[in-house]
This record gives structure tokens, sequence and C-alpha cells, in this order.
């Protein structure tokens, strides 16, 4: 159990650091470097992703609405390039190595890949239609064989995240 605490706890920290939506031309997942990590990590992990905003893993995960318009801001070439390549650069610089972010020692891939989950859930699409949109509206219902639904069932049982974060919940139960 402490394993998963000290996990959850890392995402929170960037729940926190994403959790109102960040409204700027960059954001930084981190403002300076975390100590214990060499400098090319490092210089990695503070880089800007040029997006407007982007959301946390439990805005996500908790499936709270956003907008269309919110989505066409945040859903585009430019911001999921920049994203992808933060990614790629994170990645290379860092390595597979186990890290000690904030006390919870785990990689980079671990710590990014609910950040990826959560914007690629977010920018799903059948057609011009967000499908996230659709799924979180309480005003309305979406069709359960509709593509929409059935590409966010797909993201949501292919990712590990995902996967461990219900395991951990039917565990408590």
């Amino acid at each position: 159990m402490g394993a998963n605490t000290k996990s959850n706890s890392i995402l929170g920290s960037v729940a926190v650091v994403l959790g109102l939506a960040v409204d700027a031309a960059a954001i930084q997942l981190f403002n300076s470097t975390p100590s214990g990590i060499p400098s090319t990590c490092g210089d990695a992990l503070v880089r800007d992703i040029t997006c407007d905003e982007l959301y946390s893993v439990s805005t996500i995960a908790n499936q709270q609405y956003i907008g269309n318009k919110t989505l066409e801001s945040i859903c585009i070439p430019d911001c999921k390039k920049s994203f992808n390549d933060y990614r790629t650069s994170v990645e290379t610089a860092c390595g597979t190595t186990v890290y000690d972010f904030s006390g919870v020692n785990q990689t980079v891939q671990s710590f990014l890949d609910p950040l990826t989950w959560a914007y690629n859930v977010s920018c799903l699409t059948s057609g011009d239609e967000y499908c996230y949109t659709d799924i979180t509206n309480r005003n309305t219902s979406i069709e359960h064989c509709s593509e929409c639904f059935l590409k966010y069932e797909a993201v949501m049982l292919g990712s590990v995240y995902v996967r461990s974060r219900f395991h951990r919940d039917l565990e408590k139960q």
C-alpha cells in the first residue's frame, strides 16, 4: 500500500501543478530541476510545453466536464506536437532510471504516462465532435455503441494507468 500512496502523491503534485488548467502560451511541469537528478534529465524536465492549457489527470479520470471550445484550444496539432516532443526529450534524457521526485521513486515514464493518457482521452474525436464532452455531459446520454463511447472505452481499457487505478479501487472494497 505504501508504494501506491507514494505514486498517488506524485500524481497529486502534478494535479496541483495542472489542477485548474494553467492558462498560458507555455506550460512547465517543473519550474526547477528536482534535486538529485542529472542535469541532462533536469534540463529536459524544465522545458516548456507550448499549449494554452492542460488538464490534470484527476480532472479527466473523474470525468469533470470540459466544453468543446476549451478542447478546441488544446487539441490542436501544435500543442500535441509540443507535448509529444517534451515526452520524447524527457524519456531520451532521463532513460528508465528511477529518480526521487519529492520522495516518490519512479521513472519519468511512470510520471508521464498518466499525463499522456489524460491528454489523449480529452482529445478523442468522432467526426467533428469531441468524445470527452459527450461522455461527461450529464444533461445528455451517449449511446453505448457509438463511435465516441467505444473509442473512449478502448482508451480506458488500453491504459496501464487506468487499469492500475481501478485495480487499487477494487482492492479497497
